[in-house]
């Protein structure tokens, strides 16, 4: 995960400010006034995150979920986020630092080829 970090550059502390709808687009507005377009975004999170985004968006999907009969699995999470700026793809990762995000378009990462 720090190869990943040293390459992003910068993560969102999300420690003083806290977790909310605002600065969640925040986020996702910056990066496309940054020029990074591209339509799908990753966000890394850890467990404490990824369930404050979970309860986040559903609480506020609440009288738009519907549920099919017939379907004996149940349980709302927030997987993929859909934005006014792309969506977001949400992915739990146990290695994030507590307290921060890291959100990135994947098209703008440029690896560089490995020497056997």
């Amino acid at each position: 995960m720090n190869g990943l970090l040293n390459i992003i550059g910068n993560t969102m502390d999300l420690s003083e400010k806290g977790l909310t709808t605002k600065t969640f687009s925040d986020a996702m507005r910056l990066l496309d006034e940054q020029g990074n377009g591209g339509t799908d975004r990753l966000c890394f999170v850890n467990a404490d995150i990824k369930e404050a985004i979970d309860k986040m968006f559903v609480e506020n999907a609440q009288n738009n979920l519907e549920i099919h009969a017939g379907n004996n699995t149940f349980g709302v999470l927030a997987n993929t986020i859909v934005t006014n700026y792309g969506n977001v793809h949400v992915i739990l990762d146990h290695n994030m630092p507590e307290g921060q995000m890291m959100l990135f378009d994947p098209a703008q990462i440029f690896l560089k080829v490995l020497r056997p």
